[in-house]
Order: structure tokens, then C-alpha cells, then sequence
């Protein structure tokens, strides 16, 4: 026996949903960013607004740990004012935790990874290296010459930066390889007190008879006990200004 059914769907009915996208931030400062500011604000910005701004703020901290206190700009943005001025040339992170328990948007999207924003606070020191004859290597703290050398830049066919530039980085040796501007390769181990620039660039000591004009094959050289002194009063974010004249 059949049993049919006459029995019509006046409505059709459509099942639909629009899922927000993640959560997503931008901060400033950026990640490893120098010549941050001492004194804040340390800005993170949200791509949609937040449910519970409290929550967030919990899930926001620094590492080193700061004392000082969050402000909202408006639903997607946090301000944080360091309580004091942090020292210069600092390196501090910034995170933000990520899922259900950090911070929430409107449509309930969540951060899918915690984000991370190393960066290094302004520093009260600045390298100068002046090519001019004989050339040296000046160091400043709050405007005061504090450290001096004669320094190398590059010989004739060579090349050293001019401009504005950070120390990124200190190795107390380095093994160089390359080839000399006549085609001469070198291969010099244990290379001392090294304060990297830019690519292959650095400042760094080196034996030499004489300072004060152009021998290097581009890096910054400086007699070895200049180097070591001018190594223990610089940090990771010192500028470095090369200039001609």
C-alpha cells in the first residue's frame, strides 16, 4: 500500500551564516622596531572592536613587566603609559595572548596565535664616523663626547655606507671570509669585538700599523682596545651616523 502525502511547502527556506574573519592586530611599535620611545604610548590596534575591554587588558602584558596603565582610544584601541620613562636602549616584548581567554571581538573572533613584538627603546648615545682625513669614530652620550678613536673606513674600491644606521647586533669575535677589492681572498678568524650595521657591514677591531684613513674593505676598523672599550659602552640600538664631511 502507497501512502502519499499532498502536502506543499508554502515558504522555501534558505540556511545561511557569515563566520567573522580572525582577529587580527597591529601594534606600534612594530616588531623589533628601534629608537622606540622611552615613554610610551606602546599602541595595539584590533582589526574589529572589543567585547570586554577588561579581559583584553589582561591578556596584554610586557617582558620585561611594566608598571603603568592601559587607555582606550575607542573599541579597537589600547594605549599603554609607561608609569616612569623606560632606560634607554631597552629590549622589551610586548604580547598579546590569543584564543577564547585574550581578547574578544564583536562577532566573537579571537587572535589564532600570540602575537609578540620585541622592540628596543631610543638610546641617549650616538655613534659618529667621519671620513673626512683623519677619519675617526665619536661617541656621544646626551650631546657629550664621552669616547674617541681613529678609525678605517674603505679603500679604493671598497665600499662603506653612508647615512644613518643601528648597532643590531654584538659578537665578541667574528670569522670573516671574503675577497679583498685587488681579488685577494682573506679568511680572518676571531675578528674582535664586533658591532654589526647593515648586511656585512660592522664596527669592529682589527691589527693594523696605522688608523685614520681609508684601508678597510668597507666595515668600520678600530685599533683592538678601542674596540673592546667602545664594545662595553654600546648597546644593541646605539645610531650610528658614517658621514663624508
Amino acid at each position: 500500500m502507497e501512502t502519499v502525502y499532498n502536502q506543499t511547502v508554502e515558504e522555501s527556506w534558505k540556511l545561511s551564516d557569515t563566520l567573522s574573519r580572525p582577529l587580527t592586530v597591529v601594534t606600534d611599535p612594530g616588531p623589533w622596531q628601534l629608537n622606540v620611545s622611552q615613554s610610551g604610548p606602546y599602541i595595539v590596534r584590533f582589526s574589529a572592536p572589543i567585547q570586554d575591554r577588561s579581559r583584553a587588558i589582561k591578556a596584554m602584558s610586557f617582558e620585561p613587566s611594566i608598571s603603568g596603565k592601559w587607555v582606550w582610544q575607542n573599541s579597537e584601541t589600547a594605549d599603554f603609559y609607561p608609569a616612569t620613562s623606560l632606560p634607554s636602549t631597552t629590549q622589551e616584548t610586548l604580547v598579546v595572548g590569543d584564543g577564547i581567554h585574550g581578547p574578544v571581538g564583536d562577532g566573537g573572533q579571537y587572535l589564532s596565535s600570540t602575537v609578540t613584538r620585541p622592540f628596543i627603546t631610543a638610546s641617549d648615545e650616538k655613534i659618529v664616523v667621519q671620513e673626512k682625513l683623519p677619519e675617526t669614530l665619536t661617541l656621544y652620550k646626551n650631546g657629550k663626547v664621552v669616547f674617541q678613536s681613529l678609525c678605517n673606513t674603505a679603500m679604493p674600491g671598497g665600499y662603506t655606507p653612508t647615512g644613518s644606521f643601528y648597532i643590531r647586533s654584538k659578537y665578541p669575535s667574528v670569522d670573516m671570509k671574503g675577497t679583498n677589492p685587488d681579488g685577494v681572498h682573506y679568511n680572518d678568524p676571531h675578528v674582535p669585538w664586533v658591532m654589526g650595521l647593515i648586511g656585512n657591514i660592522a664596527i669592529h677591531g682589527y691589527p693594523r700599523a696605522s688608523y685614520g684613513w681609508p684601508q678597510s674593505n668597507g666595515c668600520v676598523e678600530l685599533p683592538i682596545s678601542a674596540a673592546k672599550r667602545l664594545y662595553s659602552m654600546v648597546s644593541v640600538g646605539t645610531p650610528v651616523e658614517i658621514m663624508t664631511s
